[in-house]
């Protein structure tokens, strides 16, 4: 396993000084997520860039669509951003989702999927299920990559499940980064961890997640994927942090799929921590190196 780059040891430091995760603690704390809930606006690099496409779904909820300038792509991928389930999308996203049009050519569909607290997994679901179908019709299933990060990953992998479980068509691949899969959060190996990750907090997103879960059982599939089915999914490609949270229950889940004889792609990153990916340091490049892979 090779060591942290020095890059992202820096970068850990700063997070660590900037005391990031106890400002978040702080805010999950106060119960007021309203100062999250607005979408970070789409960088100026970023629109001179792409063309971005907005359109409003049956719910009223923005639904955007980046591609290249003046191109007309013929594969997509369908992302969830993360963010708790109570942040909108960040800066950070759209130069992400901006580098992989600009390498690959492909359009993304981005839907601004309702937050706590005055929403729950119910009009998640609800929001984004028919923006799914509609890309699925629109591209095909060969031409859709489900994508999704942190909260948006276990969300991802919970709408490829509804989409099993209710005869929905299955995209051509799911790609899970850092993923959160258990929303239970009963594997004990993660408080061994939560002292490594210097970005999530642990007790301020259980509140989130007892609101997102509206009193449904949290080990339903559609809160906590992991709880669901394995079979008949698409092709999975799965990537976390030793330093992550959610790393027990992504290795729990391999081994899960290994138990099932179900092919999991796994990459595993020595000393990364949450959101290491949108990060200038050699362990991100590897990372948007291997979807380069994957998406070509």
């Amino acid at each position: 396993m090779e060591r942290p780059s020095f890059k992202s040891k820096v970068y850990r430091a700063l997070i660590r000084i900037m005391g990031i995760k106890t400002k978040i603690e702080k805010e999950f704390r106060t119960g007021d997520f309203s100062k999250f809930h607005k979408a970070a606006t789409i960088p100026d690099k970023v629109k001179n860039q792409c063309d971005v496409l907005y359109r409003k779904s049956p719910t009223g909820r923005t639904i955007w669509e980046l591609k290249k300038k003046n191109s007309t792509p013929q594969r997509y991928i369908f992302f969830l951003h993360g963010g708790g389930f109570v942040a909108n999308i960040t800066k950070y996203d759209w130069f992400f989702l901006n580098k992989i049009v600009q390498h690959t050519g492909l359009g993304i569909v981005i839907p601004d999927y309702p937050l706590v607290p005055a929403s729950n997994y119910k009009n998640v679901f609800d929001m984004v299920v028919p923006a799914y179908e509609e890309l699925i019709q629109q591209a095909g299933r060969e031409n859709v990559v489900l994508m999704g990060f942190s909260a948006g990953g276990g969300l991802a992998f919970s709408l490829a499940q509804y989409a099993q479980n209710n005869q929905l068509t299955q995209p051509s691949q799911i790609i899970l980064l850092s993923p959160f899969l258990d929303a239970t959060m009963q594997n004990p190996e993660i408080m061994i961890i939560d002292k490594y990750d210097p970005y999530i907090d642990i007790k301020g997103f259980s509140k989130a997640i007892s609101i997102y879960a509206a009193n449904t059982n949290t080990a339903n599939y559609m809160i906590s994927p992991i709880y669901g089915t394995l079979e008949g999914l698409a092709p999975i490609h799965l990537f976390a942090g030793t330093h992550e949270v959610v790393l027990p229950d992504a290795r729990k889940l391999v081994a899960l799929a290994k138990e099932k004889n179900i092919a999991i792609n796994y990459y595993e990153y020595n000393g990364m921590y949450h959101a290491w990916i949108f990060l200038s340091m050699p362990e991100a490049k590897d990372v948007f190196n291997k979807l380069m892979h994957i998406l070509k």
